[in-house]
């Protein structure tokens, strides 16, 4: 019998609001009361929504979607201490589509 290893996918959603909840306010609140200091830093499950951002860059090689983007918005913001999801962004998004995600979020 054949064992093909499968990567179970991530719920991206339901991840970005785990953490908006550990954060106690939403996407909304943050960009006027993030507060000072790096706290976001301290999320207990960073690995998880790297999973999620690699996710979602597959999803948006393979065409844009509006809802997927938000949800790689809000963690490119939460993640603005080590730019992991930058990096991610300027090494694994087609080029194509970085130049649409660009023009939307004024990277």
């Amino acid at each position: 019998m054949l064992h093909v290893k499968t990567t179970k996918r991530l719920d991206c959603k339901r991840e970005i609001s785990v953490f908006w909840k550990w954060a106690g306010m939403g996407p909304d609140q943050y960009a006027s009361n993030r507060g000072g200091g790096e706290w976001e830093t301290d999320y207990p499950n960073w690995e998880i929504l790297y999973k999620a951002v690699d996710q979602i860059i597959d999803s948006l090689n393979l065409g844009y979607n509006e809802e997927v983007a938000e949800l790689l918005i809000q963690i490119l913001a939460i993640d603005n201490e080590s730019e992991t999801t930058l990096e991610k962004i300027e090494s694994s998004l087609v080029p194509t589509q970085r130049q649409i995600y660009k023009r939307c979020c004024k990277i």
